[in-house]
């Protein structure tokens, strides 16, 4: 979660309002209401993931997920995470894309609409 409420600081600093939503268990999600998850995964507005593990099962959750898909790299968290781009300037760079290709885009899907209701 600190890598991504220093994430929403920077990209604050460059014009972009980021939300930081923890969601520890999509089993707990899944089982809110209808308009809970509306609340949370708002209509309109882009979703992306960070994980440290793999992005397996996010795009019910988000329209683009950063995560760890490879194996083979073992060492202290911190280079670990630098090597997987999991740092906050990187991050900010890939959000700040998704940002821009809905914007040119003009639309951004309903993931709540599509996977929930």
């Amino acid at each position: 979660v600190s890598l991504c409420v220093e994430t929403a600081k920077l990209l604050k600093n460059q014009g972009i309002k980021a939300r930081v939503i923890s969601m520890p268990s999509t089993t707990l999600f899944d089982e809110q209401s209808f308009e809970y998850r509306a609340s949370v995964l708002i209509d309109g507005v882009p979703a992306v993931s960070v994980e440290a593990m793999s992005t397996y099962g996010w795009t019910r959750y988000a329209h683009e997920s950063i995560g760890i898909d490879t194996f083979g790299v073992s060492g202290p968290y911190k280079e670990a995470y630098k090597h997987f781009g999991l740092i906050p300037d990187v991050v900010a760079d890939k959000v700040k894309k998704v940002v821009a290709f809905y914007k040119k885009e003009r639309f951004v899907p309903s993931l709540v609409r599509k996977y929930f209701h």
